[in-house]
């Protein structure tokens, strides 16, 4: 019997390591569906939190979005990052930046947002 090559060692474990992927991940557990775009992104955030909404509901809507980020009581601004989006590659990802301003009350004022590339 002949020892298989290199060539062909690598070949299987490529294909065995494939193989797993395929079965593991239709069963990951999908908590929230993905956008199509930024831009996507941004409308469904600017309908569900509307001018007027309180930071509480703000915080849990984005914590419910796994969209990450971070409250300065200073300038009374969020800030969060969607990351990831379609238009996304190997090297860079595409991802919404948003600022989210409130009122001494903690009332949303404004939303403002922007589209940006991150990576290598």
């Amino acid at each position: 019997m002949r020892k298989p090559t290199r060539r062909q060692i690598v070949f299987t474990a490529l294909g065995a390591m494939a193989l797993v992927l395929l079965l593991i991940l239709p069963m990951l557990p999908v908590t929230q569906r993905i956008p199509e775009t930024a831009g996507e992104l941004e409308r469904e955030i600017r309908s569900d939190l509307p001018v007027g909404s309180s930071l509480s509901n703000v915080e849990a809507y984005l914590k419910r979005r796994n969209i990450e980020f971070s409250y300065d009581e200073k300038s009374s601004v969020v800030y969060a990052a969607a990351r990831g989006l379609k238009g996304s590659g190997w090297i860079t990802q595409l991802d919404l930046m948003l600022k989210l301003h409130f009122d001494h009350s903690f009332i949303l004022k404004s939303i403002d947002a922007k589209q940006g590339y991150t990576g290598l």
